[in-house]
């Protein structure tokens, strides 16, 4: 069965943390905070129709889904934890899940997982491409028809300038 709509999913690696030590419990820094509030912001603006926000259950990625949240203005209800985002899930899992859920989300996992998932969404083989993502970068993939395609990469240094390019012109 074809589907008529356009999809949107936003695949987005957690913010910057506090520390580079792995710790499931490390709370976003303070530039991971204006990190994760600069790409709610251009997710809003990009209007895509999120409807949910969903993380791993890591700190670093559950604060950044609530940072999203709150900018698009989800209740609470919205926002909430995958399994399928755990940094040692298998990418297929989510890619299945998200075959027959006709909704626009944003996922915030962890690296190499988003770089995974998005692969096999792409390709259909988690190891087909990768991709290098800063923290808080976005993948946003949309599927019309039966395939989904690359919409675009962008990073938040990359909303800056684009901010600032819009200020200055």
């Amino acid at each position: 069965m074809s589907q008529a709509a356009t999809r949107t999913v936003v695949l987005m690696r957690h913010a910057e943390p506090v520390s580079s030590m792995e710790d499931s419990a490390r709370p976003l820094s303070v530039q991971g905070r204006r990190q994760a509030e600069l790409m709610a912001s251009w997710i809003a603006l990009s209007d895509a129709g999120i409807v949910e926000v969903r993380s791993s259950d890591r700190l670093r990625a559950r604060q950044t889904a609530e940072a999203l949240g709150r900018r698009l203005d989800l209740s609470p209800g919205r926002i909430r934890e995958w399994k399928a985002l755990a940094p040692d899930a298998d990418p297929s899992v989510a890619a299945s899940d998200l075959e027959s859920d006709p909704r626009n989300v944003v996922l915030v996992g962890h690296l190499p997982h988003v770089e995974r998932l998005a692969s096999v969404l792409l390709a259909g083989d988690p190891v087909a491409f990768r991709m290098q993502l800063g923290h808080a970068a976005a993948v946003v993939v949309v599927r019309e028809g039966e395939r989904w395609t690359l919409r675009t990469v962008i990073a938040p240094a990359d909303v800056q300038a684009l901010d600032q390019a819009s200020r200055s012109g």
